[in-house]
C-alpha cells in the first residue's frame, strides 16, 4: 500500500492506525509503483512518473448492439469497451430505456 499526503502528521497517524489492525512494514519512500518509476525533486516541488513499455501499447475501442435482443420487452442492449494495451480502462453496457412500436419516413 502506498500512503501519500501533504501532512506528515496525518500520514504517521494513518500508519499508526493501520499498524494496529494489520501487520505492516515501512519500506521508505516509494521508488516504483504499478510498473512506474517515481522520481521527486523536493527543491522544485515536482513529482515525475515514468514507465518504459517493452512493446507497443495501443488504444482500442469496440462497440456492439443487439437490436431487440430482449425477447420480452424487445429492448436492445448496447455497449462499448476501450482497452489500452489489452487492459480495459472504460466500458459500458446499457439496456434501451424505451421502445418505439412504429416509425415513419417522409420525403418531400
Amino acid at each position: 500500500m502506498l500512503i501519500a499526503g501533504s501532512s506528515m502528521r496525518e500520514i504517521n497517524n494513518l500508519q499508526t492506525r493501520l499498524s494496529a489492525a494489520f501487520e505492516m512494514k515501512d519500506l521508505g519512500p516509494a521508488k516504483q509503483i504499478l510498473g512506474m518509476r517515481i522520481s521527486r525533486d523536493r527543491s522544485s516541488c515536482t513529482l515525475n512518473l515514468s514507465q518504459y513499455f517493452k512493446e507497443k501499447v495501443t488504444l482500442q475501442g469496440f462497440m456492439d448492439a443487439d437490436l431487440g435482443g430482449d425477447v420480452d420487452s424487445t429492448k436492445s442492449t448496447s455497449g462499448y469497451i476501450y482497452t489500452i494495451g489489452g487492459i480495459a480502462v472504460s466500458w459500458m453496457s446499457r439496456l434501451q430505456k424505451c421502445v418505439s412500436l412504429s416509425s415513419t419516413e417522409a420525403e418531400y
